[in-house]
């Protein structure tokens, strides 16, 4: 189960680390309710999810965070080109 409380924000704008993951903490992008959005977090192996542009949903699963924070920063990458 996820537990929406412990999105987490950095204050210093670094990424969340394995520990904060392992303690329930996740990563976002995008907006809450509509439009691209994703959400990478960790449950037994790390998660990416959302929603693209197209409304389509996707959910890809990774067994090493290095893998799923590059395809995070891809994601946040396009979506901050798409809001330009």
């Amino acid at each position: 189960m996820i537990n929406n409380d412990l999105h987490r924000e950095t204050r210093d704008g670094r990424e969340v680390t394995a520990y904060g993951f392992a303690c329930g903490y996740d990563m976002r992008v995008g907006a809450d309710n509509s439009g691209p959005r994703a959400t990478l977090l960790r449950d037994g192996c790390y998660h990416l999810r959302g929603f693209d542009a197209n409304g389509d949903h996707f959910w890809d699963s990774f067994d090493y965070l290095a893998d799923a924070r590059r395809a995070f920063a891809k994601f946040r990458s396009a979506y901050r080109k798409g809001l330009k």
